[in-house]
């Protein structure tokens, strides 16, 4: 197991310290830990104990802290070291290409810049308020599959496919691929990765583009075991119910609002 965590501090002077101090309080919870060096990364702060499975490593970079947790199965010295050195080795590259947004613009970064929430059919009427960001929140492709867990098939279809971005409303999930033909494929992935545990079932009558499936056999802990997709050139959307009638007619509306957004 790795965790990866990256804090972003005001300077590097700040930063620095705080590297150091973080490893440091660590370290000083358990008086068996020793410190690490990590070969390649010499400004990295790492311990671990002889006789545990685990090791940490905290490292600043810029204006950055990398901090970074590593249990595996053994206590083994140098393959934990081994794994920070090759997270480090990856990790700094990505902080590298990334701008921080100075802290006086931060209120005017934009949340959906290609407005893909629009093209996303709502379920039930949107609160007053501050969005619920784990309801209607926009993620680029590598976002979302830090959410979904980079599991390997999907990480597999957004690269077959070209996914740039995804949004997510009220349940349903809309991915944007690389074009039309990208889009087809997309849905006979979902579709294809989904049979083992569900069957077609009937779209809704006259929608084009639709395929539509539904648990073979659902237990009350499935709230919403009936599932459509949705085609419009190059999107795609996933609509899901607890009824087969109603996940029908959201797929009609789903694509009706794709077909008629601009």
């Amino acid at each position: 197991m790795i965790t990866v965590s990256v804090f972003r501090f005001p300077s590097d002077t700040a930063a620095s310290d705080a590297a150091r101090e973080i490893d440091a309080v660590d370290a000083a919870r358990n008086n068996e830990n020793v410190s690490v060096k990590i070969d390649n990364h010499p400004d990295a702060h790492s311990h671990w104990r002889p006789t545990v499975p685990s090791m940490a490593s905290t490292s600043a970079h810029g204006p950055f802290v990398i901090n970074i947790y590593t249990e595996q199965r053994s206590p083994d010295q140098h393959s934990l070291s081994d794994s920070i050195e090759k997270v480090l080795d990856k990790q700094i590259p990505r902080l590298d290409e990334f701008s921080p947004t100075p802290v006086d613009k931060m209120n005017d970064l934009v949340a959906d810049p290609d407005d893909l929430l629009t093209r996303v059919v709502m379920q039930y009427p949107a609160p007053i308020g501050t969005p619920d960001v784990n309801d209607a929140v926009v993620y680029t492709d590598r976002g979302y599959l830090l959410l979904a867990g980079a599991k390997s098939e999907t990480s597999q279809r957004f690269e077959k496919t070209g996914v740039d971005a995804v949004a997510m409303l009220q349940g349903s999930i809309l991915a944007r691929t690389r074009d039309d033909e990208a889009a087809k494929t997309y849905v006979d992935d979902i579709v294809a990765a989904n049979l083992d545990r569900n069957s077609e079932s009937t779209p809704p009558s006259g929608v084009p583009d639709v395929k539509c499936i539904s648990l073979t056999n659902p237990s009350p802990l499935d709230e919403k075991p009936y599932n459509c997709i949705v085609r419009y050139r190059r999107f795609v959307v996933v609509v899901n119910s607890a009824q087969e009638v109603d996940v029908q007619q959201k797929a009609a509306a789903q694509y009706a609002l794709l077909a008629n957004s601009q």
